[in-house]
């Protein structure tokens, strides 16, 4: 499960973190990086059969913790010491099993107590352990569903992702079998359910506090009616589990890796394990595996370092190359010691427009300003080919992307011809198209939010460039994005560019695209609303057929299309180089790799 924002604005992905972290200069970052590889030395590495893998961290984990934990590189790693029941396959982006010895079982309750929920069964596998040898049950996943419900936690995002679990029954003769209850069919009900990392209760609670209280209680727990005793010992817990220990030092799970050391700042150290319970399974998931000996992550903020220490050969593996980087290592035909990759990503760029806006409103501005724009020209010219033309909210590597619908071409004969059909004409010859808008004559001038980011400055400048061939006036704003995104929530804005991060699985687009959502606390940010799509989207969520999704997000992407409350740009690729000596396992989901599947040449 990556339960993690969907949303982040063009520039903001990894540089508001990487902001903080790069005020050193470059010599004082190049001079810790020689004292990282100078100091991890160890005698099992010397060993010519020890497999090192060292890679490149651009942004060090806040947590290795997965319900506190925001950062996407905390996911990475944690995703090999603790695992779900079930997580998607790299190679096939299918919700496979991964403690379980099959899928659930999944049935709508027809009649009784449960009467319109879903039925969720399933079985740990035998196999599966903890470090200690203890096994692996459904305690241990019913005391997770509780974690995510205790109070004072310092991020408590789980608790509304498992909101629509209702129950959870552990078999007491054989604990290794679960019954989970959903409130109701909804199309992401198997990832929910099944998905998130489950944490040894032994070892996280050594105390049984949660062991003592009933799911149900504390997920409707209502911190004025709590019995003070019992508040006191669930502030203490929370204020333990929210410790630097339970997140760099007690990180325990029954993956293929376990955690060394964490040296803040510098490098995070895993090591396979020996004896490993899940070696000896006939068919196990792709993250239960571990070829490496050791993973050593560096975390190197400047770009420039990082890849100076690739080229030097003091990294193995390095993601998120710029594309000027990654451009110098395909042209540079002598450099036979690197390969590089660039797989598609489950990301896309788009200029999102207000729908609600005076001049917005009406679908042919919407639809003429999205003709101002060469998509073909940025892939090109600013990603250096390392991209694809998108047309709404899916991504072309998605099996139910619409692709009969062609990308929107820089048109100007087309936006002229728009323009002038909802009215805009140039009234007082001042060379500025304008409109009586509620009796008020109305100049076509709208403002850009961009971010502070050269990328995003620049396609602004290209609209722009176009607008005032036809007598449309855009002003840039650069800002920083924790400036504009509460005016955009706000609907206090024209147009935005951003750039929207999509976990793997079905998208829900409820959030993003419902009507009920078109308001300022609502993540609607477009304001686009659409009795159709509304009805598409609420039969979409509550579906459990996967053909009868797929017509449902053709039909989705389609309104969306006609409908232009966003100018979709494009969907990036992720630029990764790593040693030519290396097999990489490369996939949509992120980072682009799995480490764990290295092998040698």
């Amino acid at each position: 499960m990556n339960p993690l924002p969907l949303c982040a604005f063009l520039g903001l992905v990894l540089k508001s973190t990487v902001a903080t972290t790069c005020q050193r200069t470059f010599s004082s970052l190049a001079l810790i990086f020689v004292f990282l590889f100078a100091g991890c030395s160890v005698d099992q590495e010397s060993d010519e059969h020890f497999f090192l893998l060292r890679i490149n961290l651009k942004t060090e984990p806040d947590y290795l913790n997965p319900i506190l934990s925001q950062q996407l590189t905390a996911r990475q790693i944690e995703r090999l010491i603790l695992c779900p029941l079930e997580e998607y396959n790299p190679n096939t982006l299918e919700l496979e099993p991964m403690l379980l010895e099959a899928r659930p079982d999944i049935e709508v309750v027809k009649s009784g107590p449960q009467q319109g929920q879903t039925r969720y069964d399933m079985h740990i596998l035998e196999e599966a352990r903890w470090d200690d040898g203890s096994p692996v049950t459904g305690y241990d996943y019913l005391f997770t569903n509780k974690l995510a419900f205790v109070p004072n936690l310092t991020n408590n995002r789980w608790a509304s992702y498992l909101e629509v679990i209702d129950s959870i029954c552990v078999d007491v003769e054989n604990p290794k079998h679960i019954t989970v209850f959903v409130d109701q069919p909804y199309m992401r009900g198997e990832e929910i359910v099944c998905g998130f990392n489950v944490y040894p209760e032994h070892i996280y609670d050594p105390d049984s506090l949660l062991t003592k209280m009933e799911f149900r209680t504390l997920k409707g727990l209502n911190p004025s009616q709590v019995d003070p005793h019992i508040d006191t010992k669930l502030r203490d817990f929370a204020q333990q589990f929210n410790s630097a220990s339970y997140s760099r030092e007690k990180v325990e799970g029954c993956g293929p890796y376990r955690l060394v050391e964490w040296t803040a700042g510098q490098q995070i150290m895993l090591d396979k394990k020996i004896d490993y319970w899940a070696d000896n399974l006939d068919v196990r998931h792709p993250l239960l595996e571990a070829v490496p000996d050791r993973l050593i992550y560096y975390v190197i903020s400047d770009e420039q370092t990082a890849f100076t220490s690739l080229k030097d050969g003091k990294l193995d593996i390095m993601a998120n190359l710029t594309p000027e980087q990654f451009d110098e290592l395909n042209q540079a035909s002598d450099l036979k010691t690197l390969q590089t990759y660039a797989p598609a990503i489950l990301q896309y760029y788009a200029i999102v427009y207000n729908n609600d806006h005076p001049i917005l409103s009406d679908v042919r501005v919407r639809r003429a300003i999205s003709h101002l724009i060469d998509i073909e020209q940025i892939i090109d010219k600013m990603f250096y080919g390392q991209a694809l033309p998108i047309v709404g909210p899916i991504n072309p590597s998605i099996s139910y992307y619409n692709s009969t619908l062609l990308p929107i071409s820089l048109n100007l004969d087309s936006a002229g011809a728009l323009l002038a059909a909802a009215g805009w004409l140039d009234h007082d010859e001042d060379g500025i198209l304008d409109k009586n808008i509620d009796a008020k004559m109305t100049p076509l001038t709208l403002r850009i939010f961009t971010s502070q980011s050269a990328l995003s400055q620049d396609i602004a400048v290209l609209m722009q460039l176009q607008a005032r061939k036809l007598g449309m006036n855009i002003e840039i704003v650069p800002q920083s994005p924790t400036v504009y995104l509460p005016m955009v929530r706000k609907g206090d804005y024209e147009m935005a560019a951003m750039v929207l991060i999509q976990s793997v699985g079905d998208s829900d687009p409820y959030n993003f695209w419902h009507s009920d959502n078109a308001h300022p606390e609502g993540s609607n940010l477009t304001r686009i609303r659409h009795a159709e799509l509304d009805q598409v989207i609420v039969d979409l969520r509550k579906s459990l057929d996967r053909k009868d999704r797929d017509g449902l997000f053709l039909r989705l992407q389609e309104i969306i299309y006609q409908q232009q409350p966003a100018l979709f740009l494009l969907a990036p690729k992720m630029k990764i180089a790593a040693r030519s000596d290396l097999n990489m396992t490369i996939s949509t989901m992120r980072p682009g790799y799995f480490e764990n599947l290295t092998t040698l040449r």
